[in-house]
């Protein structure tokens, strides 16, 4: 797991225990800074083309009945055939608290950032746990970590033809224009209802924390 970042930053994180982590309205809304900035974050339009279902398909196959919400209600004992059917929905992610990454080791990469020029690796995983634990204390609320995932790229329009396909979460969801970054994401979820106010939380001396990390040379 890499990060490409600037000096300054991983100066804070191995001389001051320092890390800012992100929000996804952050990642929305900051600066159009190269390869950081997208106004596309945690959206995409969902589109379901079926050549056929029936109501024994929206009873029983999981993810259907829920991709199908404010299009298609189906009561119980009642018979219904649906065929060549287009259904289309905005999905968009709460606002989760992030980190982002990379699973590749590459000097391309962090050509893809503006004003990256330095390059670390997370080597104990040791490091997430301890930014819930400073992130608990920097909100004074409960935060659960939701796990590492990979982006899923794609286009603005995600089209699916399988009656037993799920919808991606849109939280994983980046337009393509970004795939040669082959970005992870850590992602962290506060209750609901607590708002997070800011675009990023910055936490400093969050001990052990630059013990997790490595300088790469690329």
């Amino acid at each position: 797991m890499y990060k490409y970042t600037e000096k300054f930053v991983a100066d804070l994180l191995f001389k001051k225990n320092a890390i800012r982590i992100g929000t996804l309205e952050g990642f929305q809304k900051m600066e159009h800074k190269a390869g950081i900035s997208d106004p596309l974050e945690g959206y995409y339009v969902d589109e379901l083309k079926l050549d056929h279902f029936n109501q024994d398909d929206y009873h029983s196959i999981p993810g259907l009945k829920e991709s199908l919400k404010g299009n298609v209600s189906i009561g119980p004992n009642t018979t219904m055939n649906f065929y060549g059917t287009t259904f289309h929905k905005e999905v968009r992610s709460p606002n989760y608290l992030i980190f982002c990454f990379a699973h590749t080791k590459s000097k391309s990469i962090m050509q893809e950032f503006e004003g990256a020029d330095t390059c670390f690796q997370i080597v104990r995983p040791l490091f997430f746990p301890l930014i819930t634990w400073s992130l608990e204390k920097k909100l004074q609320t409960k935060v659960k970590f939701l796990g590492v995932h990979e982006i899923i790229y794609g286009n603005k329009l995600r089209t699916r033809t399988d009656k037993y396909s799920e919808r991606i979460p849109p939280a994983l969801a980046k337009t393509q224009q970004f795939a040669s970054q082959c970005e992870l994401r850590a992602i962290w979820e506060v209750p609901e209802n607590f708002t997070l106010t800011q675009p990023y939380y910055d936490l400093t001396n969050v001990v052990g924390l630059r013990t997790c990390c490595e300088i790469i040379e690329l």
